[in-house]
């Protein structure tokens, strides 16, 4: 208890102190009262108590500065009409949002309840870290302590995500409107991606797996490229913090409490690979089992690669028919099986219509965040924005 009390006393000097800065920051800058309409867009307006919580954070942390009270009063000054002009642009967006009857969707209405519980469970995380006992009650006391002191609440907290999810979905909604790139685009698109990347992996073979490994389209393969699998079998995490720990105390008892893991896990995957050689499981089925993220995912090998330790190169560089499978071998914290999955042989020039898809994907998304900031830049054009004039 001694804790707790110490720790919101913390949060009440604290408050204290942003209520001080808050008030020379108004005092300086010669703010309005709350309900102050210091703005309006299309006839909404937007009131002193909308600009203070984004100037929170400025107004604790400028404190801690070495600014004199003029140039601090000057910093709050630009921080403030920065501050108003995102609010103004908002708002532009909010308004478009209505119009369009986006806040009544239901998947937005799922999504700001999501981000406003990500937004309390990360404060939450910030106290239990130092206080991980308390209990219920408690922790939403501090949570709540905690808000007030950067100058926000739980409220304010449902209504920004609220706001962030109306933004994302009215974002969501431009871009279904951005028009697909035409065929012409897409063979422009493809014949300098060509002359781009022969010019770079020719240079630096490196680069070659890097745009592999990137995910996106590769249209020249200088040289023929292995698809490996992996499937790792690793310690339980919190064996993996005892182990460390352990060894912070004493080195000798964690090694042998690292050997002792390793003994255990390998009787585990000793008949998984021999089911893996008879083939009475399938390699997918153990990814999806021991790793399913990695599901679909491959790694490219060529024996000039250098990205690889010692046991995997060795691996990899010796297989010689798809399908193979390699012995298990000891990876950090556990143990890993390798699978040749296939092959992607030299190409001086893929095929337009196989990187097709990929070439679209690429350009579609460069296309709609143009589009984007054009329609953006449209409804600013297009709204009705008043500012009240600056108190000198």
């Amino acid at each position: 208890m001694r804790r707790i009390a110490a720790f919101l006393l913390l949060l009440a000097l604290a408050s204290l102190l942003t209520g001080v800065v808050l008030a020379q920051g108004e005092e300086s800058a010669k703010t309005a009262q709350p309900d102050c309409v210091i703005a309006t867009v299309d006839g909404v307006a937007i009131r002193e108590r909308d600009l203070n919580p984004r100037l929170a954070s400025f107004d604790f942390f400028g404190a801690q500065g070495e600014l004199s009270e003029q140039s601090q009063a000057e910093k709050r000054q630009e921080a403030r009409r920065s501050a108003l002009e995102v609010l103004i642009s908002e708002q532009v967006l909010l308004n478009e949002a209505q119009r369009r009857n986006i806040h009544e969707i239901h998947e937005v209405l799922a999504d700001s309840q999501q981000r406003y519980a990500r937004m309390i469970a990360s404060v939450e995380s910030y106290v239990l870290a130092s206080y991980p006992n308390v209990d219920r009650d408690e922790l939403d006391r501090q949570v709540d302590a905690l808000l007030k002191v950067s100058g926000t609440s739980r409220e304010q907290y449902r209504s920004d995500a609220r706001r962030a999810a109306i933004l994302s979905a009215l974002e969501e909604s431009l871009c279904t409107e951005a028009p697909s790139p035409s065929l012409t685009e897409l063979q422009q698109a493809y014949n300098h991606l060509y002359a781009q990347q022969k010019k770079l992996f020719d240079e630096n073979e490196n680069e070659f797996e890097a745009a592999l490994l990137s995910g996106g389209p590769v249209v020249y393969r200088p040289r023929h490229i292995k698809l490996i699998q992996k499937a790792e079998f690793t310690f339980d995490p919190q064996v993996v913090a005892l182990i460390r720990q352990t060894k912070a105390l004493s080195p000798e008892d964690g090694q042998a409490m690292e050997r002792d893991q390793y003994l255990q896990l390998a009787n585990k995957v000793e008949p998984i690979y021999e089911a893996l050689l008879t083939g009475s499981r399938s390699f997918e089925d153990v990814l999806e089992e021991m790793n399913p993220d990695s599901l679909g995912k491959v790694n490219f090998f060529h024996p000039d690669s250098t990205r690889f330790g010692e046991s995997y190169y060795i691996r990899a560089d010796a297989f010689a028919t798809v399908g193979e499978i390699s012995t298990a071998f000891v990876i950090p914290n556990g143990y890993a099986i390798l699978r040749y999955a296939g092959d992607l042989e030299a190409c001086e020039q893929v095929p337009f219509e196989d990187v097709r898809e990929l070439i679209a994907r690429q350009l579609g998304e460069s296309q709609r965040e143009e589009y984007l900031a054009l329609r953006k830049a449209e409804l600013m054009a297009e709204a009705d924005i008043w500012r009240a004039p600056e108190v000198p």
